[in-house]
């Protein structure tokens, strides 16, 4: 029986260059993964079964390259999903060796998880675990929020040649897994104050906090190779601009809006909290000498004309246990529930009809 089962749906989420809903792991300040769901799709290592390694491209297109329990993932299958997930400028810009060998690790991705997928599959089958037809709509609807202007669930689809019964039944699957995931995890205690302390004291160095500054700004820009005339003129403007603010006839959130050539300007100027290194000298210059609340001097950098605006300061340092206790807790939670499930995955996959094409 020949089926495609690899989540269409994140599918159309990486055509249209998305990443939200595809289950990709985040990593939290301590460093560990935050998404139990993505072990579902991470390879898993299974004695005599090579799953990281597949099978040497076919010829044919519709020779298998995996079956599990009799249900198939083909050559030509493969090659379409690698083509989906590769088809970006970026990667077509690549070298030829730097892309293949991407493209050889991606498809050993793909591979592990059409397996680790199916057994899943079979397991929320088995304990009757059922997909609404509700949570799929409310899915599709988040789906299409996601997406870029101008850009419609229907044309990825067309593109992808992914129908619509498709798109819908790979969503269903994936919520009949996430629900499967959740019952074996759910039930798991939190971590331990114990475990918390530990934790903490192994890994203080993951908990330093360098010095920062949150602040706002107003950029008169200049083109690359302004000449005088130019460059004194929009030293001039901000001049004028910071002056208002000076007298209070404009705030400085008002003024950025109305005149700021950053696209922060959108934000009433807001860059947020920023360290040293992440700005040009110039500018991390002013901000992290100003006083807080202080509109400072124009200042010149290679992109133009600025006036800061320091709002908050905050000095480098060691965050307490009693500031990162929640955020441990949770990661440690999370580690415990991503180990439950890559335990029962593999559970799961040593009892499967596994085999490979190059078995």
């Amino acid at each position: 029986m020949k089926v495609m089962k690899i989540s269409t749906w994140c599918v159309v989420a990486v055509a249209a260059g998305l990443t939200a809903g595809c289950k990709d792991s985040e990593t939290t300040a301590g460093g560990m993964e935050a998404t139990p769901e993505a072990v579902a799709t991470a390879p898993v290592a299974i004695p005599g079964a090579p799953a990281a390694t597949p099978a040497a491209p076919a010829a044919d297109p519709s020779a298998n390259v995996v079956t599990v329990n009799g249900k198939s993932l083909t050559r030509g299958e493969l090659d379409k999903e690698l083509d989906m997930i590769t088809a970006s400028p970026q990667f077509a810009a690549m070298p030829p060796e730097q892309s293949g060998k991407i493209r050889t690790q991606m498809e050993s991705r793909v591979v592990d998880r059409f397996v680790s997928q199916q057994v899943l599959s079979a397991a929320a089958e088995t304990e009757k675990i059922e997909a609404t037809t509700d949570e799929v709509d409310t899915f599709i609807t988040g789906i299409r929020g996601t997406l870029p202007e101008g850009v419609t669930l229907e044309s990825i689809m067309e593109e992808r040649s992914i129908t619509l019964d498709k798109l819908r039944e790979d969503i269903g699957a994936d919520i009949k897994i996430r629900k499967l995931l959740e019952a074996k995890t759910d039930a798991l205690p939190k971590a331990s104050e114990e475990q918390i302390k530990a934790y903490y004291d192994a890994n203080k160095e993951t908990f330093t906090q360098p010095e920062s500054v949150s602040a706002r700004h107003i950029l008169i820009k200049t083109e690359e190779g302004a000449t005088a005339e130019a460059k004194a003129a929009a030293k001039t403007k901000l001049e004028g601009i910071r002056t208002q603010i000076v007298e209070k006839k404009i705030t400085f959130e008002e003024a950025a809006t109305a005149n700021s050539d950053c696209p922060s300007g959108k934000r009433g100027g807001d860059l947020g909290s920023f360290g040293r290194g992440q700005m040009v000298p110039a500018f991390e210059e002013a901000a992290f000498a100003q006083e807080i609340g202080a509109v400072g001097p124009v200042i010149e950098s290679p992109f133009g004309y600025h006036v800061v605006l320091v709002s908050e300061r905050q000095a480098a340092g060691e965050r307490t246990l009693d500031q990162v206790r929640d955020e441990i807790s949770e990661q440690l939670t999370m580690q415990e529930k991503q180990n439950t499930v890559q335990n029962y995955i593999e559970e799961l996959r040593t009892k499967a009809d596994i085999k490979y094409a190059n078995q």
